[in-house]
């Protein structure tokens, strides 16, 4: 198992941002799932407050065309313990059973036969999602609460076959841009900790705030902010 290009360069950023460990882990969890399943296909764990994907592939099992197929359907993967596809026949609506049908018979079509999902809990709140794929229909039969106990996830909420199509495979190709902009978050916190003398929960509402009143995103608010405090030389703009 080996991570995908862009999971390998977030865990590189995060790395160098001090967290070495969530590499490490990820890495090893990969090769026990891998030597424990020799069906598997892949593996993508979702982090629900930073929206980071990251995903391992099989080495021995090349997936052709699954971008594509993700893209062609739309994405209806969700973290575990969501509300789940229902039948319609408004084919407009994203959860319409002909969209599901269109993403299970194109992961099938690349090697994907079955999917489980497992919600990770921090309390009372959902914090993540463990994504597991299979070549065979019933590579996660009976295994479900051993999967849960090697990430620390709840088998009772566990889905089977939502994300045939491997759509977390596409959410990780978006995880560099994603840690690269929560960096510039956390850039314009600093500044305002610094510049106001306020908590870096108060700054963030401060940032929050002010981007509302400008009419303009969170993130562009942020960027505008560190910009102006680079130029100026100092901690504020």
């Amino acid at each position: 198992m080996e991570p995908i290009p862009e999971t390998r360069a977030a865990l590189r950023l995060l790395g160098e941002a001090g967290d070495q460990h969530l590499g490490r882990d990820l890495d090893e969890a990969a090769r026990h799932l891998r030597e424990q399943l020799p069906g598997l296909v892949g593996l993508s764990i979702s982090v629900v407050e930073q929206d980071v994907t990251f995903t391992y592939l099989s080495t021995a099992r090349p997936l052709a065309g699954l971008d594509g197929a993700a893209h062609l359907a739309g994405d209806p993967g969700e973290p575990a313990g969501g509300s789940g596809a229902t039948a319609s026949d408004d084919h407009d609506d994203p959860l319409d059973e002909g969209r599901w049908l269109l993403h299970a018979g194109e992961g099938r079509a690349n090697g994907v036969a079955s999917t489980l999902s497992l919600p990770l809990f921090d309390g009372p709140r959902v914090v993540g999602s463990v994504n597991v794929y299979g070549v065979a229909p019933d590579t996660f039969a009976g295994r479900h609460e051993e999967l849960a106990r090697l990430f620390g996830a709840w088998a009772p909420g566990a889905v089977t076959n939502a994300d045939l199509s491997f759509s977390s495979r596409v959410r990780a190709a978006g995880a560099v841009e994603r840690l690269e902009d929560l960096a510039v978050l956390d850039g314009a916190v600093g500044v305002l900790v610094a510049v106001h003398d306020i908590p870096p929960d108060e700054a963030r509402r401060y940032l929050e705030e002010a981007a509302e009143r400008a009419g303009v995103t969170e993130l562009d608010a942020a960027r505008l902010l560190v910009d102006a405090a680079a130029r100026t030389g100092r901690s504020h703009p």
